[in-house]
């Protein structure tokens, strides 16, 4: 069975990422620190694709410091992963 991957961001001013299984996730001791971050449609690879939501996308995007504005389009945002 493929192990579904995860991008998860740390709460708080450090806004850390890092990306890991889902198992490894759910053994943390800290896993209360931080946020998931990938879509629930995610396709295992953590890149966003047309499955994910405005808001995943956005979330996607700020953890990785990419510039854009919320006024943009979905489409606009996916071209900019």
């Amino acid at each position: 069975m493929k192990q579904k991957i995860i991008t998860i961001k740390a709460k708080g001013k450090s806004g850390f990422t890092r990306t890991l299984g889902e198992i490894e996730f759910s053994q943390m001791i800290d896993k209360d620190d931080f946020d998931i971050i990938t879509s629930q449609k995610d396709d295992g690879d953590g890149i966003p694709d047309s499955n994910w939501t405005k808001s995943d996308i956005m979330n996607y995007l700020e953890s990785k410091n990419i510039d854009f504005k919320s006024s943009d389009k979905k489409a606009d945002l996916l071209a900019l992963c």
